[in-house]
């Protein structure tokens, strides 16, 4: 019996370790169409998102869930346009946005970064859907900003708001940060994790 679990063990490491190769993370970015994606600086990041329709329209702002990115919602993209303006964001630490470990991984911090984008882009007043993780990340930035926010949709929720001043801080142990450089290389592993969660 303890052979079998240390093989099982020792199959689950080497999937990892294998799906952190930097070789598959390149080959992933070759099936991303970047060009669809727009860049801005915000608190040293350089954060990416995607913008679909008319900007006269009602703006609906798409947060991601963890290890997601705005490719999840590109199934939603052609109903939503219809009506709302898009604004679709990679959230820091995930997909095209800056991977920097030094800066806070909160939701709320997360929260902000999204309310400076729209700030910044001239969007005063819009609508929020989040999905899984950017739900509690959609509900921040309700929460911190409710004269802009007109609505709020949870989809799939993982709400933890009593974590008020709660924050991920890995510059001190460098294990840890090797493990997630290496692991948010992996862009094919991002992109099918919850591609078919989202259906019209």
């Amino acid at each position: 019996m303890k052979k079998i679990f240390f093989s099982v063990v020792v199959l689950v490491l080497l999937l990892i370790l294998i799906s952190c190769d930097p070789k598959i993370a390149e080959e992933g970015k070759k099936h991303l169409d970047v060009t669809s994606y727009r860049f801005e600086q915000l608190d040293g990041l350089k954060i990416a998102y995607r913008e679909f329709s008319d900007p006269s329209k009602s703006t609906l702002v798409l947060i991601h869930g963890f290890m997601g990115n705005t490719t999840n919602f590109e199934k939603l993209f052609p109903t939503l346009s219809k009506n709302f303006h898009l604004v679709v964001v990679d959230l820091p630490g995930f997909g095209l946005s800056d991977k920097q470990i030094n800066k806070p991984l909160s939701r709320r911090y997360m929260a902000w970064v999204v309310g400076e984008l729209l700030k910044k882009k001239g969007i005063v007043r819009y609508h929020v859907l989040g999905h899984s993780m950017g739900s509690e990340v959609a509900a921040w930035l309700a929460l911190d900003r409710p004269e802009n926010v007109a609505s709020l949709i949870l989809v799939s929720s993982s709400i933890c708001l009593d974590s008020v001043n709660q924050t991920m801080n890995f510059s001190d142990n460098v294990f840890v940060r090797i493990f997630l450089r290496l692991a948010f290389l992996n862009y094919t592993n991002m992109k099918n994790t919850f591609k078919n969660l989202l259906v019209v």
